[in-house]
């Protein structure tokens, strides 16, 4: 009988674990207006271009880049189905769910030099740090 109950304990366990991922996952982004999460592959000119690879970690997963200036992150994706498909730049309140496969864009307003900006996966687990100098 305690066997039952020690597997029962563990299948609902189990199953509020995935059902929590699921929710994660499967979340509406949040992006606030002033920042702008691009809904095309277009580059504006005068921007610059900070590819990371997001698949079990974010690569590069730290990057240097010009403060004063407009950034576009461009996330690159290939069969990522881990918490990396969703990032999350919290001190901007973005979030964005990735495409399993291909590239996804993020627009960054101009920041100050010495700013910091920490990225993560829907889980917290995987980071990416960008700072302005």
């Amino acid at each position: 009988m305690s066997k039952k109950i020690i597997f029962s304990v563990f299948a609902i366990a189990l199953l509020a674990v995935v059902y929590s991922l699921s929710l994660i996952n499967g979340s509406t982004p949040v992006v606030p207006t002033n920042n702008t999460v691009s809904n095309t592959n277009v580059i504006p000119a005068e921007n610059q271009v900070l590819s990371i690879q997001a698949k079990g970690g974010f690569s590069p997963q730290s990057s240097t880049l010009k403060a004063g200036q407009p950034l576009t992150i461009k996330f690159t994706t290939k069969n990522t189905f881990d918490c990396t498909s969703t990032v999350l730049i919290k001190s901007l309140g973005i979030t964005k769910n990735l495409a399993p496969n291909g590239e996804t864009l993020i627009e960054i307003p101009a920041q100050k030099a010495g700013t910091a900006l920490k990225g993560t996966c829907s889980m917290g687990m995987y980071s990416f740090d960008i700072l302005f100098a």
